[in-house]
């Protein structure tokens, strides 16, 4: 599970190369260092999002694991739709909440 969720967190860090290239132009920097290039930046999302989708295989096989051995057999439908009730909801919650977020930004 620590190995699928670090890929992941590196997908979503992967992420600040653009944010840091638009707050420097923003404050009148110059952006022409390498790692700012539209090009760098596709091949690291390419290669990124590829491993993060391969060992993320791996955290969703461990959470179903890690789930069936906490519950009983009386128990296991409570755990796992507990699991996804959460897991939705944090779809939704997450998606209005970058949706207000962005609604207030230029």
């Amino acid at each position: 599970m620590v190995i699928g969720a670090a890929t992941n967190s590196l997908w979503v860090l992967q992420s600040i190369i653009p944010a840091m290239r638009n707050a420097e132009e923003k404050q009148g920097h110059p952006v022409d260092q390498w790692y700012y290039s539209e090009s760098f930046y596709a091949a690291v999302n390419l290669i990124i999002s590829a491993v993060s989708g391969f060992l993320g295989s791996l955290l969703w096989v461990a959470e179903g694991k890690y789930i069936s051995e906490c519950a009983t057999d009386e128990t296991k439908g409570f755990y796992f739709s507990y699991f996804w009730a959460f897991y939705m909801t944090s779809q939704i919650l997450g998606n209005l909440l970058a949706a207000l977020i962005l609604g207030h930004m230029s």
